[in-house]
């Protein structure tokens, strides 16, 4: 049946204006729907997923801080920055570590930490020993404060607070 039997033109433009917008649609819609068929890539080996990420690649900079803070010489910097290298190389091997648990990554890169951090302060002389231990020191008070402000309980009272019954 015709819309308009007078005018057959008409039903030939409404026909191609028709088919267009179906096509056009149909085309809009394509990608959008292949693209929801491909599959989520699959989670990283180890429940790591809630570890945090390898430090990125500014991780020099804290570094270069240091370096700078605590006045270093060109020889110890040279040392220096191989340590921070083996550091991040031995980081990296405990994040990819498949065969570790969460609380088992998070314990052997606290060892690793510790290790490395005792290999820099062997660098040091004793005044940039005690300046390394005061920006240590801070860096862990804000690492503690962000802590708390993420909502996290505090830590336990110490045993002398409990002894006091208050």
């Amino acid at each position: 049946m015709r819309l308009f039997p007078h005018r057959p033109f008409l039903n030939t433009m409404n026909r191609q204006k028709i088919l267009i917008l179906c096509l056009g649609t149909v085309l809009g819609i394509l990608p959008a729907a292949v693209a929801d068929d491909a599959p989520p890539p699959p989670p990283p080996a180890g429940g790591s997923e809630s570890l945090p990420p390898p430090p990125p690649p500014e991780h020099g900079h804290r570094s270069e801080r240091m370096i700078k803070a605590l006045n270093l010489s060109p020889d110890q910097e040279t040392k220096w920055k191989a340590v921070d290298q083996q550091e991040k190389d031995a980081m990296q091997a405990v994040h990819h570590d498949a065969s570790l648990t969460k609380e088992q990554k998070w314990a052997k890169m606290g060892d690793v930490r510790k290790s490395f951090e005792s290999q820099h302060r062997a660098l040091l002389n004793s005044d940039q020993q005690t300046k390394f231990d005061e920006i240590l020191a801070k860096m862990r008070e804000r690492m503690q404060h962000r802590h708390d402000q993420e909502g996290a309980p505090p830590p336990p009272p110490a045993a002398s607070d409990s002894s006091t019954g208050k």
